[in-house]
């Protein structure tokens, strides 16, 4: 029909990849600057590779492809956020968490560190301001974000890599950049 214009919803979970150095992928940075110390991450998310989300946006945009007006949702491995941690923390070298943190003290927490950074006198009692995220933040990770892409496989033949690939292109990237250091110069600083 001429003046149509057909669209696809594509909603990724939580990407990984190339550029990618903010979200998720701080957490290579928190296991390093912690020695791995940092609490271990209860929820659960669907972990998709950039390039992976990348494609099936250009299959979406070929008009032989997908439904329109059809939504997409696009995860990739189905974890728990402690298996994606430790995952990162075997890249960076560092101890992994041995066990996720109960969401209940998370949010105490972070509701804490909120508090205590509006008395300037206070700021010095938050408990790992640098880790524990905001109450947003903590609320959003605690979740059960898993995914199906069951549509978006059948409609867009869409192929999601593994968690260990996904994250070891995240990590590789990350060093190549200059934004982390390689798991041998981090070795030899600590």
């Amino acid at each position: 029909d001429p003046g149509t214009f057909e669209v696809v919803v594509i909603q990724p979970c939580s990407v990984f990849g190339r550029y990618g150095d903010t979200g998720w992928c701080l957490i290579f940075e928190k296991l390093l600057a912690t020695n791995g110390s940092m609490p271990g991450l209860p929820g659960a998310s669907s972990f998709v590779d950039v390039q992976d989300l990348a494609a099936a946006f250009v299959t979406a945009a070929d008009a032989r492809r997908g439904v329109p007006y059809q939504r997409y949702i696009l995860g990739g491995t189905n974890a728990t956020n402690l298996v994606m941690q430790c995952a990162m923390a075997e890249l960076v070298g560092t101890p992994a968490p041995m066990r996720a943190t109960p969401p209940v003290v998370l949010n105490l927490l972070s509701r804490w560190n909120e508090c205590l950074l509006g008395v300037p006198l206070c700021r010095w009692l938050r408990v790992m301001p640098g880790t524990i995220g905001s109450p947003w933040l903590v609320a959003k990770i605690t979740q059960d974000q898993s995914t199906d892409s069951a549509a978006a496989r059948a409609a867009l033949g869409y192929r999601p890599r593994p968690l260990a690939s996904t994250l070891k292109r995240n990590y590789d990237w990350l060093v190549s950049s200059g934004t982390l250091p390689s798991k041998a110069a981090s070795k030899k600083a600590s």
